[in-house]
């Protein structure tokens, strides 16, 4: 099945935070090095099984697609079945705390909906990327949230024992207007993602990247990460 054409897929959409503010005051090539981080996080080896009595397709393991540009990266998935978004909040998950335990700290939603991605005109459009964007906006810690049109999919597959591994929960997370109920991302430990030191050593030094109002987001993503307990 071809990725270059309209249809009903999932979405993950992620922010690098205070990217214009790094551009303005590191070397271009340390910007260069933190996007070349950043991309090969997006190739990492794919390895998930079929559900129990389910063949891998020829290919299968091309599940979703990405784009970057500056500092906005985008995931997309090829479909919307269960494999499809278990690949896609799997892969998110790597990004985001592989980049957070390298002092990246980034944001992010996902959704579902009809997309157009055409890689060969570099035409990628549709009401899921508004809508992961816009849920992205008001997210207020290092993290990502899931979007209504995506709720009960997930809700689905967390239950399912067969993604047992499904790193997401569901409760009050910060966003811009206090916190909100939602699933997000969870630190939990996955395979190919080491978080079990995601705490002071890595979230403390995040405080020394930001001043003001924008260490609120630091607070508050040490507070939502401790609110899930030991690991």
């Amino acid at each position: 099945m071809r990725s270059r054409e309209s249809r009903v897929r999932y979405i993950a959409y992620f922010d690098i935070m205070g990217f214009k503010d790094r551009v303005y005051r590191e070397p271009h090539k340390s910007i260069d090095e933190m996007l070349d981080y950043v991309l090969e996080e997006l190739h990492w080896p794919f390895d998930l099984e079929p559900p129990k009595g389910q063949r891998r397709k020829r290919g299968s393991h091309f599940l979703s697609y990405h784009v970057v540009f500056s500092d906005t990266i985008l995931f997309y998935s090829r479909d919307t079945k269960d494999l499809d978004l278990s690949a896609l909040l799997h892969q998110s998950h790597s990004l985001l705390f592989n980049c957070l335990l390298a002092g990246i700290p980034i944001k992010g939603a996902l959704a579902k909906g009809r997309f157009t991605a055409d890689p060969i005109k570099s035409k990628y459009f549709g009401l899921p990327l508004i809508d992961a964007y816009q849920l992205a906006e008001e997210v207020h810690f290092y993290g990502a949230a899931m979007h209504h049109s995506i709720e009960s999919d997930v809700d689905r597959i967390a239950k399912d024992p067969n993604f047992s591994w499904i790193t997401v929960k569901k409760g009050p997370i910060p966003m811009k207007d206090g916190k909100i109920t939602h699933y997000y991302l969870s630190r939990k430990s996955l395979r190919n993602t080491d978080v079990s030191s995601l705490d002071s050593e890595y979230i403390t030094p995040l405080y020394h990247q930001v001043s003001g109002r924008i260490r609120k987001y630091v607070d508050n993503t040490e507070w939502l990460y401790s609110q899930e307990g030991p690991y």
